[in-house]
Parts: structure tokens; sequence; C-alpha cells
């Protein structure tokens, strides 16, 4: 079953997962989107229909902010994990559009 809402943006960012009180390592994301977001190489026994908790930092043209989210574990393979969101902010998106129009003027 697909999940995806939207489309993904490549970008790398530091992550730290966590499975309830415990932390699950830390890791890289591959893509993120308003949907979610796919981490490379977690393979920390995370099965779909697991909940997990992400810790990061963006930064946008220099102004970091550091990120708590909620998400739920839809796919899983030896590349990584795809995890859905299990909540919204606004700010956290409103950031991601920043950073997609930014790539998009870069690249162009």
């Amino acid at each position: 079953m697909e999940h995806r809402i939207g489309s993904r943006t490549p970008l790398k960012l530091p992550i730290d997962l966590w499975r309830g009180k415990r932390n699950a390592g830390q890791f890289v994301s591959r893509n993120v989107s308003h949907g979610g977001i796919f981490i490379d190489h977690c393979s920390n026994n995370l099965q779909p229909g697991d909940f997990v908790y992400l810790k990061f930092c963006t930064c946008f043209r220099g102004q970091p902010h550091e990120y708590r989210m909620k998400a739920l574990v839809v796919h899983q393979s030896a590349s990584g994990a795809g995890l859905m969101w299990a909540g919204s902010n606004a700010i956290f998106h409103q950031e991601l559009e920043k950073i997609r129009a930014d790539s998009k003027r870069l690249s162009a």
C-alpha cells in the first residue's frame, strides 16, 4: 500500500531515532516530504506499525531549528525505513517549502 503524500525532497539530515524512552541510534535521512521521511540504513528491528520519535535539526539560511516529531513505520528494508508523520508541524512544513524553493533555485 502506497503511503507517500506529496513529492519527496532529497535532504540529508542527521536523525536521532527514539523508540519510547530508548535511543535507537543516529541515522541520516535520504528524503523528506509533508507526508514522511525515509531514513537510510535504519534496521533497528523496526516493524511496520511501530511508532518512533525523531529528533533532528534543519538549518535554512543560517537559522537552525530543532524538531521532535512522532512517526509511524510504514516500510522497512535493508536499505532503510520509510516513516509517515504521525501528526502535523506547521513550522516544519513551512521550512520544508523554503528548502524546496531554495534547492530549485540553486539547481536552475
